[in-house]
């Protein structure tokens, strides 16, 4: 949520030309600094990078904290987070695509830090036309994977997660969040 809040508050200022397709929007907070620069690569695409800086006590400059290429038609981006200015390494691949004729999305955000205990798991959270279950969420670990489908307006749902369960079950609520027999 932080480095979404950070980006968006970028828009809240003028950005500067730096020529062949360049912008730059700066702004600073207390002893925050932030840079966002944004590069046109075709007709279809442009990147964004996010550099952060620091004042004072554990200062920093010029911190890479994410960067990301999107599509103009606002259908796909696919970003990277980098850890923290003492460990500067690759933590988070993020991957998002929105139907804006259907109005279903997808994201997914995957451990991508050489070395982590969860390196590789991720977790992808969408929305479809499912007219049942519109809303989903995948987990996977090493431990194994967890499916979750529910109804964002009546709050029904099944959960599938087998180490949890010990069963490759659906396991199904409703509207009270209260356990149900599902309908197979």
């Amino acid at each position: 949520a932080v480095p979404v809040a950070v980006y968006l508050e970028s828009f809240n200022h003028t950005p500067e030309s730096l020529g062949d397709d360049i912008w730059q929007w700066t702004y600073s907070k207390d002893v925050y600094s932030a840079r966002m620069v944004a590069s046109r690569i075709s007709n279809e695409r442009f990147t964004i990078e996010m550099f952060i800086s620091k004042t004072g006590v554990e200062a920093f400059e010029d911190f890479k904290w994410f960067e990301g290429t999107i599509r103009y038609d606002h259908t796909h981006a696919s970003w990277q987070l980098y850890e923290s200015p003492a460990n500067n390494v690759q933590w988070l691949d993020i991957d998002w695509t929105k139907d804006w004729e259907a109005d279903t999305s997808q994201i997914t955000y995957t451990n991508v830090k050489a070395g982590a205990e969860e390196f590789g798991s991720y977790i992808t959270y969408g929305i479809t036309d499912d007219a049942d279950y519109d809303a989903f969420y995948t987990l996977y670990s090493a431990e194994g994977e967890v499916n979750i489908k529910y109804n964002t307006e009546t709050n029904e749902g099944r959960v599938k997660a087998p180490v949890y369960f010990e069963d490759g079950e659906w396991h199904c609520w409703n509207e009270q969040f209260q356990d149900v027999d599902c309908d197979q």
